[in-house]
């Protein structure tokens, strides 16, 4: 249930099953990106014992990609890969997260998600969602959703302080329901009010539907006949420079943490 899947998830008899346990009286809480959750509401009818929350979603890359590039890092490490997190806070934090893959015998292999791992940059750049997704109809209301919930980006130097950079959550009320749930659950939480247009300012794609790369076509053009990692990395921007390099070093012997929370106390002198 928990960390960031970039993957299209499979709810095959989901809704099915959703319904048949409303319909029995028992209460149900949904969790889905947007249309997940629309699509949850057309055929339950939102009762009363339904709470539907959404996930911040800008998109969701096809799983004929995921697919590809999980059997070639299997291929790649000689075994079948038995974990993926996509945004490990191991080994600095929230705030630089690691793309970690853990093969069957238990060897990981990690990269920067958000500056290094192709599959990762790809998505981020528009280059590998379903093509509904950059005409999503969900923003706005994502989905009629109860509470929609993300990563509160910018959060600020005090609250990732205070949540050692373990991770900020944005927690939006969009229901009477979803605000009776939300204060049931109060005391197991540190919650505090924030501005919603700075939530939205900074989780764009909470009103806006993400950009599609100009390279896509290209792209799934050559899905078959290029491996999918050359064909992910001739059509995305990497990070260069020595500042990868220094922050990869620093990461690799430790000194990362230690020098980067120096450098905070010494800017809030």
């Amino acid at each position: 249930m928990r960390s960031s899947k970039y993957v299209q998830s499979n709810i095959s008899n989901c809704l099915a099953t959703v319904r048949g346990l409303l319909k029995a009286g028992t209460p149900v809480m949904f969790c889905g990106t947007p249309c997940q959750c629309a699509a949850c509401a057309a055929v339950t009818g939102k009762p009363e014992n339904l709470l539907m929350i959404a996930l911040i979603c800008e998109g969701t890359p096809t799983a004929g990609v995921w697919q590809r590039y999980r059997d070639a890092k299997a291929a790649q490490y000689g075994e079948k890969i038995r974990n993926v997190n996509f945004r490990s806070k191991t080994p600095v934090g929230w705030t630089m997260p690691y793309f970690v893959l853990t093969t069957k015998s238990g060897k990981r292999h990690q990269e920067m998600s958000y500056r290094q791992n192709p599959y990762v940059l790809a998505m981020l750049q528009g280059l590998t969602y379903r093509q509904s997704c950059y005409h999503c109809e969900f923003k706005g209301d994502n989905g009629s959703a109860d509470i929609v919930v993300g990563d509160l980006w910018k959060a600020g130097e005090r609250l990732i302080q205070q949540s050692e950079n373990q991770g900020i959550s944005a927690l939006i009320i969009n229901t009477q329901k979803g605000k009776d749930w939300v204060d049931k659950a109060a005391s197991a939480w540190f919650m505090e009010e924030y501005p919603l247009e700075r939530v939205c300012a900074n989780n764009s794609m909470l009103v806006r539907a993400g950009k599609e790369n100009a390279h896509r076509a290209q792209f799934f053009s050559q899905l078959d006949a290029t491996p999918i990692e050359t064909n992910l990395n001739q059509y995305i921007v990497h990070e260069n420079g020595i500042k990868l390099r220094v922050t990869q070093a620093l990461v690799a012997v430790g000194l990362y943490k230690p020098l980067r929370n120096a450098v905070r106390k010494l800017r809030r002198r």
